[in-house]
């Protein structure tokens, strides 16, 4: 594949320089959001409620491409 190829040279370029990879959560809680964002940026995100009852949402660079 020539876009691993390249995703590959570009991740070894930025860690020759001292960065870290880091993985961050897909999945994130909804307040964490909407406290930051406006509660009118509710509608924009995929949220849902597990099985304890606490508000989720895919984190917002996630979601348009989730839902697509």
């Amino acid at each position: 594949m020539k876009s691993k190829s390249l995703s590959d040279k570009i991740l070894r370029s930025v860690q020759s320089r001292g960065f870290k990879h880091i993985e961050l959560p897909s999945v994130i809680e909804t307040s964490h959001i909407v406290q930051r964002s406006d509660e009118s940026f509710r509608k924009f995100i995929f949220s849902f409620t597990d099985h304890t009852g606490n508000e989720l949402c895919l984190r917002p660079d996630l979601t348009i491409a989730s839902c697509l």
